[in-house]
């Protein structure tokens, strides 16, 4: 599968967005990157520096992703920054409980797993589109981390119900705020309700990114919030009732540059919040 990325790669983005324009040429590119599950799942060895890490894993995605996660990563910044938090904040930083929702196929997770986890930590993620389910349990399998990272094929919300989840091809959403011809009923749930479900007494970090209910999710986390006092990394969409939402919490918002965000300013795609 290594090849099928390869092949990927060799054509740049503005060529393959012209090669679309052609009905022809625009069918065999969908058979070359889909396949009955919407995406064709390739294999690739992910190995990458964050910081003082030396990072290796395999990753399972859909072809374009994979490409992305050989060559450039994702999230980068994110990662970095989230490592730095840790280390200054929380003691035992190779050891925390994280969630991640809106894990897609897992790439922060599993990068971690091999930092932040690693010794004796947990990772529960959640992805509600279960092909894209299906290829980051792939991965937990194959790099051998069943008992780090608890994988929950469900959405997140303010509370636990039956939803309508709307496909998009390798993303998935609650809001049917895109085109989209597949959908499908999900269970929900919320971070209260899972964290107390599971009797889990430990809450370090969580990463929401889930493009649209980011501040469903955290009125669902208040009690989380208020016992745990957990790192916080929040994609925004540009809402600015999710920085009302910390600060009246004595959260402090930064920036992706970790300066503290000013009110009024440009506001940036994802936050990290911390407790004062």
């Amino acid at each position: 599968m290594s090849i099928l990325i390869k092949f990927y790669n060799f054509f740049p983005k503005s060529t393959k967005t012209k090669l679309r324009q052609f009905g022809l040429t625009s069918r065999i590119i969908d058979w070359f990157i889909k396949d009955k599950n919407a995406f064709r799942v390739v294999k690739t060895l992910v190995s990458r520096r964050y910081l003082e890490r030396e990072i290796q894993f395999l990753f399972f995605a859909s072809i374009k992703d994979a490409a992305k996660a050989k060559t450039h990563g994702f999230e980068t910044k994110l990662l970095q920054n989230s490592m730095r938090l840790c280390a200054k904040i929380k003691k035992e930083e190779t050891s925390l409980f994280i969630l991640d929702i809106g894990a897609n196929f897992g790439f922060l997770s599993l990068v971690w797993a091999n930092s932040l986890t690693v010794n004796e930590g947990a990772i529960f993620a959640f992805e509600p589109n279960k092909n894209v389910f299906k290829a980051f349990a792939k991965s937990i399998s194959k790099n051998h981390l069943e008992t780090m990272i608890t994988l929950e094929n469900c959405a997140v919300g303010s509370e636990k119900k039956i939803v309508k989840l709307n496909l998009n091809n390798t993303t998935s959403n609650v809001l049917d705020i895109k085109a989209s011809n597949k959908s499908e009923y999900v269970q929900m749930t919320s971070v209260d309700t899972y964290l107390f479900d599971n009797a889990i007494q430990k809450c370090d970090l969580i990463k929401i990114d889930v493009d649209g209910i980011e501040l469903d999710i955290l009125k669902g986390c208040s009690k989380t919030l208020l016992k745990y006092r957990p790192i916080f990394i929040v994609e925004t969409n540009e809402n600015k009732d999710i920085i009302e939402f910390f600060k009246s919490r004595n959260y402090k918002v930064l920036d992706m540059d970790l300066n503290e965000y000013i009110v009024g300013e440009f506001m940036p795609p994802n936050i990290f919040c911390i407790p004062n």
